[in-house]
């Protein structure tokens, strides 16, 4: 999940970066992070590991019927996440 929403083609440099062997090179691979990292704590805070992998990768009405890790990934700017996390704080927010 990780790999796919910095948008690498290559899923072992994720281990790289766990081992501080490297980190992530660009602002985008970290904007992307933090977002995916965001809203899958307001996720599993709220419902748990399992809903929040299936939230991620199940098409969101609320997001022209994207999943969230697929804008995640193709994000280029933060004007590209706007949205994605208010709609996970709703989400998430239903669960209290």
């Amino acid at each position: 999940m990780t790999a796919y929403v910095a948008g690498l083609k290559d899923p072992k440099i994720v281990g790289r970066w766990i081992a501080r062997k490297s980190a992530p090179g660009s602002t985008e691979t970290d904007m992307r992070l933090r977002c995916a990292y965001q809203v899958t704590r307001l996720i599993v805070e709220a419902y748990g590991p399992e809903t929040a992998r299936a939230w991620m990768f199940g098409s969101n009405s609320r997001l022209d019927d994207e999943a969230p890790a697929y804008l995640i990934r193709h994000a280029g700017s933060p004007d590209d996440l706007r949205h994605i996390v208010p709609v996970a704080r709703a989400f998430a927010g239903a669960a209290f």
